[in-house]
């Protein structure tokens, strides 16, 4: 696998590890959010309903204030009957699905607005009444509340004081079913969101790595193609580290290629001064002979022509350099290919004489 899929392949992962791991500590900590929300409410209805009992439902008694049932009773019964609409989003309400229970100071229930169900029970072992008691916060949550068998029930209680003398206990009871049916709903629409947050994420690391990975391949392909021998230019990548890349290579090609150019001139160079060299030296060889005045005046014209042509090499040597440097010839001529091959012919003739070799000129001049 190549770097830039590993790149690619880690994001993904990380990416996905992120968002689910998101999701489920958010889904976690929702309900604990929803069920504050509704235990602050609870707490101001219970306090709410304290005080209205202190003012409208005390009857004198014999050793002071007592609370009167009768008429928390004839309050919770007009409550129940009252028919309603409310949409609450997805939630349809049409009644108060509320439980307030009363107990006097030891405990024992005085009322109760579940049809009277727990009716002088002690309920004095209960958080939300026993800390009530003790001058304490009292919540508790109970599951299995025959009045909300779905969920579970959270009660909170307050104090029903009459010139700081404790009377008794308020707790209001509400399911939690409502609460973890929006949570539902919630988490429904976060799971939504999360995958399309997700979709688009990978989207766009897919698009920015085809945008990298793209000019990378184009690279690589310019690579091969310079280790092949392959003349290509450079591919257009653009104004960026990996446009510069290309152009580096590009330069290095360059480089490369006259270093490779000097070494096939200094060969062909050195082949070229291989001939006159040896011509001349025949020549001089054969003039320590005994020879007729006309071959060793021959011979003469061959060293001077042959050390004409040394200086002819030099000369274009200094040329070539000259010219490598230029982007276009000056002047350029028509080269005679018949006459390169008589003067190289020519200067061989030393060499040919001196082993019995007769070349057979076949070519005519001007026929090339």
């Amino acid at each position: 696998m190549s770097i830039r899929r590993r790149i690619f392949a880690v994001f993904a992962v990380v990416t996905v590890a992120a968002v689910l791991g998101l999701f489920n500590w958010l889904r976690s900590d929702l309900l604990p959010r929803y069920m504050e929300a509704q235990e602050d409410l609870l707490v101001d209805m219970a306090w709410l309903l304290a005080a209205q009992i202190e003012m409208d439902a005390l009857r004198p008694g014999p050793d002071g204030p007592r609370i009167d049932p009768n008429r928390l009773a004839a309050l919770f019964s007009r409550v129940q009957n009252r028919r309603f609409e409310a949409r609450i989003y997805s939630l349809l309400k049409t009644r108060v699905d509320m439980r307030v229970y009363v107990t006097d100071a030891q405990g024992i229930v005085l009322f109760d607005s579940d049809g009277h169900r727990d009716l002088g029970r002690d309920n004095s072992q209960w958080r939300d009444v026993a800390r009530t008691l003790e001058g304490a916060y009292g919540a508790r949550s109970t599951r299995g509340d025959p009045l909300f068998p779905e969920g579970s029930t959270m009660y909170i209680g307050a104090p029903i004081l009459v010139d700081s003398e404790l009377l008794g206990v308020v707790s209001v009871g509400k399911t939690t079913r409502n609460v973890e049916r929006f949570l539902d709903d919630a988490i429904r629409r976060m799971g939504w969101a999360s995958l399309s947050i997700l979709a688009a994420t990978l989207l766009l690391a897919l698009g920015l790595y085809r945008w990298v990975s793209r000019p990378l391949q184009q690279l690589h392909d310019y690579a091969e193609d310079l280790s092949a021998g392959r003349r290509v230019g450079p591919p257009a990548l653009g104004d960026n580290e990996i446009g510069r890349v290309g152009e580096a290579m590009a330069r290095l090609r360059r480089a490369l290629d006259g270093k490779a150019y000097v070494e096939d001139y200094v060969q062909a160079l050195t082949h070229e001064l291989k001939s006159p060299t040896a011509a001349i030296a025949g020549a001089a060889e054969l003039l320590g002979e005994d020879l007729a005045e006309a071959d060793r005046r021959r011979f003469l014209a061959n060293i001077r022509n042959e050390a004409a042509r040394l200086q002819a090499l030099i000369e274009r040597m200094l040329e070539l350099a000259a010219i490598e440097n230029r982007d276009a010839l000056d002047c350029p001529q028509v080269l005679d290919p018949a006459a390169l091959l008589e003067e190289a012919l020519d200067s061989l003739a030393p060499q040919l004489e001196r082993r019995g070799i007769r070349l057979i000129r076949a070519l005519p001049v001007g026929r090339i």
